[in-house]
């Protein structure tokens, strides 16, 4: 009896060194592989090829033209979407690039030119599915707040073969949020100012999960709307609004505003809003280059929050300063801003 214990013991024990052996292998496999392969914001998982580095791209993302910029790829863009002139007034690549729709694709106009890959959000399964069948590879991206942001340049620089180029953008964007959380944590409670970002219609704000919130908060700010839509614009109607009554209203430059700061600074429906009574409505520049596009913009665009609403920790000429840095990282040189279209009064 004592024998037959000790028997079923030594087997079970062998049958545990099995199984933990097996359970190790597959790690350092799927280990080995995974160095060769990128996981996307849809959770696919594309092969890195050995030719990355001549890989060409195509998008109808407008969100995906500052990566590209970013990664210092643009000559290797078959097809792009840009939501202002500005992208391709300062970029010839860009600008002798073709399109495959905008928001939309053309599959037809998409498997003529034949991308190797197709840069695309990540919640359009319908998109992905139909590019994949022509044999095109789709990264997807998803870019609501700075860790996206971060991993989208990460995936795209080890897709594309751009790895420095992007931990030089990602080092960038860390060094400078770094910054400004070492400013906003001077700031006192009591001090804190509640804000929104307001949207393209009356009554419609960024929603909670959004980056314009993300902003508000990053910025020492106290982001006001509580409502979130899968990270989309809300319609939350403007008595809602009235009942946040926040210290400031930001206004979207990342879409076409049905209104403007002069109409709801004027407006006596408006009247009896403590941002309106104090004048603190404020347009997040610029109008060539939104700073607040989901995309490493985000900064500056934080720093001009950060700016507005505490002027007495974050100075003008400061801000001017990283917004020279920004444009100098992006592209090898500053513009006016009067070419922009912004102003910092």
């Amino acid at each position: 009896m004592n024998i037959r214990i000790e028997l079923k013991r030594i087997v079970s024990l062998l049958l545990v060194s099995s199984i933990a052996l097996t359970s190790c292998h597959s790690v350092s496999v799927n280990q080995a592989s995974d160095s060769n392969v990128i996981i996307d914001a849809a959770n696919n998982k594309l092969s890195i090829k050995e030719n990355a580095e001549t890989l060409m791209a195509a998008s109808v993302y407008a969100v995906a033209v500052p990566f590209f910029s970013a990664l210092k790829m643009t000559d290797r863009v078959k097809a792009v979407n840009t939501k202002s002139k500005f992208w391709k007034e300062v970029d010839e690549h860009l600008e002798k690039a073709d399109t495959v729709g905008k928001g939309t694709v053309d599959l037809e106009k998409l498997a003529k030119i034949n991308p190797s890959c197709l840069v695309h959000r990540s919640n359009d399964k319908k998109t992905v599915d139909a590019v994949k069948k022509l044999g095109i590879d789709v990264l997807c991206i998803r870019v609501e707040s700075v860790e996206d942001v971060i991993y989208t340049l990460d995936i795209m620089g080890k897709y594309f073969g751009r790895e420095k180029e992007a931990q030089e953008v990602i080092e960038y964007i860390r060094n400078k949020f770094d910054k400004i959380d070492n400013i906003v944590k001077n700031i006192k409670e009591e001090e804190k100012k509640t804000a929104i970002v307001m949207g393209g219609t009356l009554g419609r704000v960024a929603g909670s999960d959004m980056l314009q919130s993300f902003m508000i908060n990053k910025a020492g700010g106290v982001c006001k709307v509580l409502e979130k839509k899968d990270s989309n614009w809300v319609d939350i109607g403007v008595e809602k609004i009235f009942e946040y009554n926040p210290d400031y209203i930001f206004l979207t430059s990342s879409t076409s505003l049905d209104y403007d700061e002069e109409e709801l600074l004027n407006s006596s429906t408006w009247s009896a809003m403590k941002a309106v009574k104090d004048n603190k409505i404020f347009k997040i520049p610029s109008k060539m280059d939104s700073w607040d596009m989901p995309g490493i913009s985000c900064v500056i665009g934080t720093m001009y929050m950060l700016y507005k609403m505490y002027p007495e920790y974050f100075s003008k000429e400061e801000l001017q300063e990283e917004i020279d840095e920004y444009y100098n990282l992006m592209f090898g040189k500053t513009f006016d801003k009067n070419y922009l279209g912004y102003t910092l009064e």
